[in-house]
């Protein structure tokens, strides 16, 4: 899984679904969703993972954790969709979380869209990562039974460091 925050803060910082709540049913404060997406590119799943954070400040990333939540985006919004992250303890606010994550999904038609791109800027960055990783390859001239050994003692290497 890739943290959407790591790999591009800055439009992470702005497209960060972040709701402040005050005089509702559920705890005043700032419930944010942070992001994190599958980096198996032989994996075309459309769930991404939201981190819910509770927090007095406008900073997302200073947010107490509360719960994780499964949405998968292009899917419609079910009973079973979003659910709650089955590996993870939920915390006693996770419920509030998910009445604010669920509220705001159907008051803005746009922001499954935005987790399908963020889910594509993502695949890109991690193709990008694995052509720029080298192939690794030895450099050194492989010794014959008849050179001189490399440790330098003078002797040939089938009479020093191939018994080794």
């Amino acid at each position: 899984m890739r943290f959407f925050f790591d790999l591009f803060p800055e439009i992470a910082q702005k497209e960060t679904l972040s709701v402040k709540i005050q005089s509702e049913s559920v705890p005043d404060g700032i419930y944010s969703f942070l992001e994190y997406y599958c980096d198996n590119l032989d994996c075309r799943c459309t769930t991404v993972v939201l981190d819910a954070v509770f927090s007095e400040e406008d900073d997302p990333k200073k947010g107490k954790h509360i719960g994780s939540i499964n949405y998968e985006w292009d899917k419609p919004l079910s009973r079973k969709n979003p659910s709650f992250y089955k590996d993870e303890t939920q915390s006693d606010m996770a419920q509030a979380a998910m009445t604010v994550f669920r509220r705001a999904m159907e008051e803005d038609g746009f922001y499954a869209k935005k987790l399908n791109d963020h889910f594509e800027m993502v695949r890109g960055y991690v193709r990008l990562e694995m052509q720029e990783t080298p192939y690794i390859q030895n450099k050194a001239p492989k010794l014959g039974r008849n050179d001189l050994c490399g440790c330098g003692s003078g002797k040939k290497y089938k009479k020093c460091c191939s018994r080794k």
